[in-house]
């Protein structure tokens, strides 16, 4: 296979992936991917500053009523695009529902779509 049929094949998933997100209209969610960034130390005040990073994207939310036995919470599964997301361990949370939830362990990406398990204690 030549190099560039390669590019245009993974850009013809992502065209199609993007589709396909648009196409599926209220079953994608809005959500929130939210990253702590390094906390700034202020010398004048002796205070630490902490900011935190938000990246809006669209994902599937599958609902259930399962509950995490580990963690004491609710779990809900989601599937969202990986492209221009970066590493998913730089994120701290995924907002929707309301609430924030924590990425478990379970995490499984092709490269082109993630699907990850997530909670939310209590």
């Amino acid at each position: 296979m030549v190099e560039g049929q390669l590019m245009s094949y993974k850009a013809l998933i992502d065209r199609n992936l993007t589709l396909a997100f648009n196409q599926i209209k209220d079953l994608a969610e809005d959500v929130i991917l939210k990253k702590s960034s390094s906390n700034d130390f202020d010398f004048g005040t002796g205070t630490t500053s902490n900011t935190v990073v938000e990246k809006p994207i669209k994902a599937v939310v599958i609902k259930s009523n399962k509950m995490s036995n580990s963690h004491n919470g609710s779990v809900r599964e989601i599937m969202f695009k990986s492209k221009g997301l970066g590493d998913l361990n730089a994120y701290d949370v995924v907002s929707f529902e309301g609430a924030d939830w924590r990425f478990s362990t379970k995490i499984n990406s092709d490269g082109y779509i993630i699907h990850a398990q997530v909670y939310r204690e209590g």
